[in-house]
């Protein structure tokens, strides 16, 4: 079988019944991933028994396995201890790439010499399939110019092929250990990138109503924290951006309180009221 020099990282949890059209979706392309590395994080299901079966019938697939439930963040992190190529790629357990794209991909991205390939990103459930509107337009953009496109909202998305040593220097100095940490690892890839380039083959985005992202829970409250670093971010561009990203990361507190029943009215106040005092000690912005 003919091989695309790419580790894939396969973040698992609670994917059983995902996982097997997950990775078909790359093992039945024309070249497939010379490695792939689903990383299982405890999950409570079938799925790491269904990895295993997998495994028996792909090569290239390797399965390591979290002490503790972390993250997508921390289990890609894990699986930088074991990528043998040049050029990684990921992949969330419920979601799909288009046959070829991460041959199509490669091919882009060692062409043009950049640091990063974005696919063209798709979103679909049971009914039916829709572009997403974080594609931009144009290509090739510069690691600042794509930084700025996720503050403030995302009119970017991180959805592709990377240069190995980029997506290691993201992880390098990163500390927060949040639910949605790979928001800000994206940043902290565009911020290393110097040249970003696109894709015409999809990803394909499960809308997942059961996913950690759609279900609200006490870790939705880490989104304070992961703010607040974005905010201290975002100082390092412009001050549009700057003052963009403050006025989204306070909209990003109002709906949690408008959440707060959901989740936790109490604590949930109390992280709010927080927040934004710490916003303002860090932005001046009162």
């Amino acid at each position: 079988m003919k091989t695309v020099p790419v580790s894939l990282i396969i973040a698992s949890y609670n994917s059983e019944f995902f996982l097997e059209e997950c990775i078909n979706s790359v093992n039945n392309s024309n070249k497939i991933p010379k490695q792939i590395i689903i990383v299982d994080d405890c999950s409570t299901d079938n799925s790491l028994k269904l990895a295993k079966s997998l495994k028996k019938n792909n090569n290239n697939i390797v399965i390591l396995e979290m002490k503790k439930n972390s993250g997508a963040a921390e289990a890609r992190k894990f699986a930088l201890n074991i990528v043998d190529q040049n050029f990684i790629s990921y992949l969330d357990a419920d979601d799909m790439l288009e046959l070829d794209a991460l041959e199509f991909a490669y091919l882009n991205i060692t062409k043009h010499n950049a640091d990063v390939c974005i696919f063209d990103l798709w979103r679909f459930n049971n009914k039916k399939k829709w572009r997403h509107s974080a594609n931009p337009t144009s290509f090739p953009i510069s690691g600042e110019e794509a930084v700025n496109l996720t503050l403030g909202g995302w009119k970017i998305h991180i959805c592709g092929i990377f240069k190995k040593n980029i997506f290691e220097k993201a992880y390098e100095n990163f500390y927060l250990k949040t639910f949605n940490a790979d928001e800000l690892i994206a940043r902290l890839i565009y911020s290393n990138s110097n040249k970003i380039i696109n894709c015409e083959k999809k990803y394909l985005y499960r809308v997942n109503e059961k996913s950690t992202t759609n279900t609200l829970s006490l870790k939705h409250l880490d989104t304070v924290q992961s703010d607040l670093w974005l905010i201290k971010f975002s100082s390092n561009y412009s001050s549009e951006s700057y003052q963009r990203t403050i006025k989204w990361c306070i909209q990003n507190l109002y709906l949690l309180w408008k959440k707060r029943n959901k989740i936790n009215k109490k604590i949930t106040n109390i992280e709010i009221k927080k927040g934004l005092i710490e916003i303002s000690n860090i932005s001046n912005i009162w």
